[in-house]
């Protein structure tokens, strides 16, 4: 067999083998429907200081993707912090019919193992918030960064609201799949963050889009394709 009919039998017995893989599973970072801003499988940053809007815009797409019955795959929410829930994030939760489920970060590494080694469907995903996560983002060897390193294996889409651009390590910056960032950054984080992303748009445009961003608005960074917005 020549390499050319190497090539045209590998391909064949790939693309067999795929036709028979479940399109329900999301395995891959794919969206979860065009009106939500997050995709299946994906780490996601949400970057801005405190009482800028971060949690309200969190709240709106999880009440949005709860208002989708049948539409989506996520079984229960997870919210892990310190043991205090953010006022806005406890105001606005009864909006979300999607089970939430609260962990502390000194039982969240036990509880999301157990959680994996126990849990027999193939189907379910999970949405993890963490809030308040600087001290899990510096850590260069931990659990944590195993895990964000295979989402689409896990069924977990992860959600990190964080203050400082720098805290994130940079391991965990080049896994980012959308980064949500909120009014109030200077010129020079947002060069820091400009070239740590993957967008394919020159500073000055990002500059001048960013400062358009007005009150409770973010710019949205999609990783996936090379895009922003303002959300």
């Amino acid at each position: 067999m020549d390499e050319e009919q190497l090539d045209i039998t590998a391909e064949s017995l790939i693309n067999s083998s795929f036709k028979n893989v479940d399109v329900n599973l999301r395995n891959t970072i794919t969206p979860v429907h065009k009106e939500i801003n997050f995709f299946y499988n994906s780490l996601n940053i949400s970057l801005g200081g405190q009482g800028c809007g971060k949690t309200t815009f969190l709240m709106r797409e999880l009440i949005k993707l709860g208002l989708l019955k049948g539409q989506h795959l996520y079984s229960q929410i997870l919210y892990i912090s310190s043991g205090d829930e953010d006022a806005t994030f406890l105001a606005l939760k009864h909006h979300v019919s999607i089970p939430i489920y609260p962990i502390n970060y000194a039982d969240a590494e036990e509880v999301l193992q157990n959680f994996l080694d126990t849990r027999t469907d193939i189907v379910e995903h999970t949405f993890l918030i963490l809030e308040d996560s600087t001290f899990i983002l510096t850590k260069d060897n931990s659990c944590w960064n195993n895990w964000f390193c295979k989402l689409r294996h896990l069924r977990w889409t992860v959600w990190l609201n964080v203050h400082v651009w720098r805290s994130v390590n940079t391991m965990l910056k080049s896994q980012v799949t959308c980064l949500f960032i909120f009014k109030g950054y200077s010129r020079e984080v947002l060069q820091m963050v400009h070239r740590q992303t993957c967008i394919n748009v020159d500073f000055l445009s990002f500059w001048s889009v960013y400062t358009y961003i007005k009150n409770r608005q973010c710019l949205m960074i999609n990783n996936t394709k090379q895009k922003i917005k303002i959300i």
